[in-house]
C-alpha cells in the first residue's frame, strides 16, 4: 500500500518538521531576549 507508507512518511515529515519550528522559534525567543541583534 504505497499510498498508506507515503501518508505515514508525509506524518514524520511533518512531525519532524514541527519539532524544528519550534525548537528555531525557542532559539531565537533567547537569542532575541539577549540582545544578539542588537535591539
Amino acid at each position: 500500500m504505497e499510498c498508506s507508507h507515503s501518508f505515514f512518511f508525509l506524518e514524520q515529515v511533518w512531525a519532524v518538521w514541527r519539532k524544528i519550528v519550534a525548537w528555531f522559534g525557542r532559539e531565537t525567543r533567547c537569542l532575541y531576549a539577549g540582545g544578539a541583534f542588537g535591539a
